[in-house]
């Protein structure tokens, strides 16, 4: 090992003398014992050190962690705002971003089971609400809003379930009790809604949304005049509820009363004129109803302009088109009106109805 390093540092032939061997020995005798060294001494050395830059990484790594972990308060919310404000695509984004980072947090599959609720998404939110259900089984929000999503998919015994144990949990909470009058209604369960629509009324007199829950029972039992008069109370409450008017109309409509069926709907499309529903509902009604084809058609119409391949909409203006040339049938409802007689006529073919979502 001497010679070895003294080959890489001198000539021997310039130190061919004793003194030039003794100053050889001098510079290599410190790299031979540096190249001896055996390589756990070295690492021992470096430990040290090496336990500092660890530290640290770990400090950096937990820094960035926070940096982009579970969120705070502040971000839940403004994510719920979002969600309240219909700011969907950003709310969407960054729930699901937070759900790969951190799955299993209830906070955010609560917020998710409202983001994928108010997009119409029933069974993704139905498996973030179960998430939060299994961190707080009696979280009463979690309980109403699984019955409400269970009953639109149908489940209307697990609706129930869901809906009287939110109850039990919460005896003066509006939600609960709203939850389950709407699934004991469409279990046909109609003594057991009328008696929870009563405790309603009891609690909160006066709510918009309690007299909505009372006019669905009249109506279930056939009680149409209590019906209209307390749809006609929930909606001098709350008139923006564009789905309680078209309700009101079809009420109309099933008592016959053509004229305020008509209103009803044209208050819909004065706000919304692009209603789907609205304009169906009032083609229908002028064409089968008050025979009036070429409003009708004009109904039709318009509901072309916003689906221009709606099937449905066309078989309407061919048939209104083929009523109005109809000099009989014409002769006919100018008697029917001139009497005031009402004649609801059938329809001609099943199939040519359109249906409400179109």
């Amino acid at each position: 090992m001497f010679f070895e390093c003294g080959k890489k540092c001198f000539d021997f032939r310039r130190y061919a003398c004793l003194p030039g061997v003794l100053l050889l020995g001098v510079f290599c005798l410190p790299l031979a014992g540096a190249a001896a060294e055996p390589p756990e001494k070295k690492v021992a050395q470096s430990q040290p050190g090496d336990a500092s830059i660890n530290k640290q990484t770990d400090a950096g790594s937990e820094m960035s962690q926070s940096a982009v972990g579970p969120f705070s308060n502040g971000d839940f919310e403004q994510i719920s705002a979002w969600i309240g404000r219909g700011d969907l695509l950003p709310a969407r984004s960054r729930v699901e971003n937070l759900l790969t980072r951190d799955p299993d947090n209830w906070r955010v599959a609560l917020l998710a089971g409202r983001l994928y609720r108010r997009m119409g998404l029933s069974g993704l939110a139905i498996v973030q609400y179960e998430k939060v259900r299994a961190h707080d089984p009696g979280m009463v929000e979690a309980l109403v809003a699984l019955s409400q999503l269970h009953l639109e998919n149908l489940s209307t015994e697990i609706a129930i379930v869901l809906a009287r144990r939110a109850v039990e949990l919460a005896p003066r909470s509006k939600d609960a009790r709203l939850a389950l009058v709407n699934a004991l209604l469409a279990g046909q369960s109609l003594k057991q809604a009328s008696e929870q629509a009563d405790q309603l009324a009891l609690i909160y007199p006066g709510d918009a949304e309690v007299a909505h829950a009372r006019f669905a029972v009249q109506q279930s039992f056939g009680q149409l005049d209590d019906a209209t008069s307390l749809l006609l109370s929930a909606l001098a409450k709350r008139p923006q509820m564009i789905a309680w008017r078209l309700e009101l109309a079809d009420l109309y409509l099933s008592r016959n009363d053509f004229d305020a069926c008509r209103q009803a709907l044209e208050q819909v499309l004065a706000v919304e004129p692009h209603s789907l529903e609205a304009l169906n509902a009032l083609a229908h009604l002028y064409e089968f109803d008050l025979h009036e084809y070429m409003k009708a058609l004009r109904a039709y119409r318009a509901i072309r302009e916003i689906i221009p391949d709606s099937a449905a909409a066309q078989i309407g203006i061919d048939r209104c088109l083929s009523k109005q040339s109809d000099f009989a049938l014409n002769v006919r409802n100018a008697i029917y009106r001139l009497l005031n007689i009402k004649v609801r006529d059938a329809k001609l073919e099943e199939g040519n109805d359109l249906p409400s979502s179109l």
